[in-house]
């Protein structure tokens, strides 16, 4: 199974996202692999092709193990990639301590079942889409959107499976730990 582990974010944030900053970016010539608003998710870790579900169900109920809920919003938007953007993405904005924590926490515990650390510090962020050709416009229209920072609640860690089809990725909960309330 190809698996990574998110936090889920609402569905009215999803569907916000989706009217707020991607309907509006679709419009420039770029070539963009757009996420489905449903896929909208703030990624902890990519894992890959894995079948130690188990393990990894442990490792979250281990990093989860006495966290509490997370107020967040949505945040500033961005670019992965320099000069040569790849992603594009909003942040949370507030938890982010928190959010930091629990990831840490989980990554070591994925260490102790024999889980690669991640080498990269871990930002905090939502994929919106990934850039395949750049067009000169893209950048400015980001830059240019106004929306609220929408505030919700990060109520849970989830491992997710990733399948590839035709029509893009479909993603399905194979596991939901709580945090507490």
């Amino acid at each position: 199974m190809r698996l990574f582990i998110a936090f889920p974010i609402p569905e009215q944030v999803q569907q916000y996202i989706d009217e707020k900053l991607t309907r509006p970016l679709r419009r420039s010539k770029a070539k963009v692999s757009w996420v489905k608003a449903e896929n909208l998710h703030i990624t902890v870790k990519f894992l890959g092709e894995t079948e130690r579900v188990d393990d990894i169900v442990r490792a979250l109920k281990r990093g989860a193990a006495g966290h509490r809920i997370v107020k967040t919003a949505l945040g500033a938007t961005g670019t992965f990639g320099g000069r040569s953007p790849k992603v594009i993405w909003v942040r949370p904005e507030g938890g982010e301590s928190t959010l930091s924590q629990i990831v840490e926490e989980v990554d070591d515990n994925l260490v102790d079942f024999g889980f690669s650390k991640e080498s990269r510090k871990w930002t905090p962020h939502i994929t919106i889409g990934r850039i395949r050709k750049q067009d000169d416009n893209l950048i400015g229209t980001l830059n240019g959107i106004q929306f609220e920072k929408m505030t919700f609640i990060i109520d849970r860690i989830v491992l997710m499976k990733s399948t590839l089809t035709p029509g893009g990725a479909v993603y399905n909960i194979i596991h939901e730990e709580y945090l507490k309330t």
